[in-house]
């Protein structure tokens, strides 16, 4: 199991790896979406979700039916906790810009922002197939991999919504469902360890 989980986490790892090579090619950031015309979004946010949202099945199938369990039991609190959750991920991506924006290198603040933004499309990918997955079930054939393809439908409708920010939070707050759950869980197991030696 341990060695199962570390050729896995062996197969991100590399993934990061090839994809921070494109941050050398061209500058990476918000703007680089923003200026795409709708179509191009709409497009580009199917084969991303679909892409990261069938690569976290494959790895980690047990994990996102633990999400699927997690996030269904309380709906509304887990839009709340996911959001909490991308949130953090911009904050810390905006602070370590902060710290490298000094040293004036277009392909560190590439980096940057390409790392960032996978770390946003693999909450996505989990997002997206939860939901997909819970629309599958409400229609009353429960399909995980079906799922997935629903999910990235569900993503890629957001992007239909003219505003790049209006998008851009449709998006996110889709996501929030599906990952908010095994935040919420995370955060009050904490709570409680810490209460408990306190």
């Amino acid at each position: 199991m341990r060695g199962q989980a570390f050729r896995q986490g062996g197969l991100l790892v590399t993934a990061l790896g090839a994809l921070s090579g494109v941050a050398s090619a061209q500058t990476v950031g918000p703007s680089l979406v923003a200026e795409q015309s709708i179509p191009v979004r709409v497009v580009g946010g199917f084969v991303l979700a679909l892409v990261f949202g069938a690569g976290m099945y494959y790895l980690f199938e047990e994990y996102v039916e633990y999400a699927y369990t997690e996030s269904t039991d309380q709906p509304l609190n887990s839009v709340l906790y996911g959001l909490f959750a991308q949130g953090g991920v911009v904050f810390l991506g905006a602070y370590a810009l902060s710290q490298v924006v000094r040293f004036g290198s277009e392909q560190l603040v590439s980096g940057i922002y390409l790392v960032t933004g996978i770390m946003l499309l693999v909450l996505s990918g989990i997002g997206l197939t939860v939901v997909g997955i819970r629309i599958t079930e409400l229609l009353g054939d429960r399909t995980p991999w079906r799922g997935v393809v629903i999910g990235a439908i569900a993503g890629a409708t957001a992007w239909v919504v003219p505003s790049f920010a209006g998008a851009l939070f449709v998006w996110m707050a889709i996501v929030a469902f599906g990952v908010g759950g095994t935040v919420r869980t995370w955060l009050h197991s904490t709570r409680d360890v810490q209460s408990e030696t306190s």
